[in-house]
């Protein structure tokens, strides 16, 4: 038997993480209480400004190693 399911979805659910992760989550105290910008400006002298690809943030890679070890 064929059936025609074209029409099933007839609503959009928005989901955001604020939803999701609780609000006294362990990695929100973190992120709430240390400031990690010192990551860039100490890895800026280990960056070419005008050759090779372009690079993933520091801070970001040092965030996910941090939640990874956690």
């Amino acid at each position: 038997m064929l059936k025609n399911d074209r029409d099933k979805q007839e609503s959009m659910e928005l989901v955001t993480y604020d939803m999701l992760v609780p609000k006294d989550y362990f990695l929100r105290k973190i992120d709430a209480a240390i400031d990690f910008s010192f990551i860039h400006k100490l890895c800026v002298p280990l960056y070419c400004e005008d050759n090779g690809r372009s690079d993933i943030d520091p801070e970001i890679l040092f965030r996910m190693l941090l939640v990874g070890y956690l």
